[in-house]
């Protein structure tokens, strides 16, 4: 979940990115300055379909995160499981 909250903050920084970052064409501008200064040039339509294309590969990133944390939490709880036969059984891991 902290992967997640963690991405999901960079991914909306514009101001910071400008700022370290620079806007050079070709060198240094990514999708969120791109999409700031479109909608400054009044470039609506252009905005609007980076930010498509940035939510489609935010919610594909975060859908891979999600899947992956539930693999996880599913295996901790098989592990749980086995642990507590274990102990009813009286086997030592």
């Amino acid at each position: 979940m902290n992967i997640a909250t963690a991405f999901s903050r960079a991914i909306s920084e514009v101001g910071a990115v400008m700022i370290v970052g620079g806007n050079i064409k070709r060198h240094t501008r990514v999708i969120t300055t791109s999409i700031s200064m479109m909608s400054s040039m009044g470039d609506y339509p252009t905005a609007l379909a980076l930010g498509l294309v940035l939510l489609l590969i935010s919610f594909g990133i975060q859908s891979f995160i999600y899947a992956y944390s539930q693999e996880d939490e599913n295996e901790n709880q098989i592990g749980k499981h086995r642990k507590a036969l274990w102990r009813k059984k009286g086997i030592r891991h």
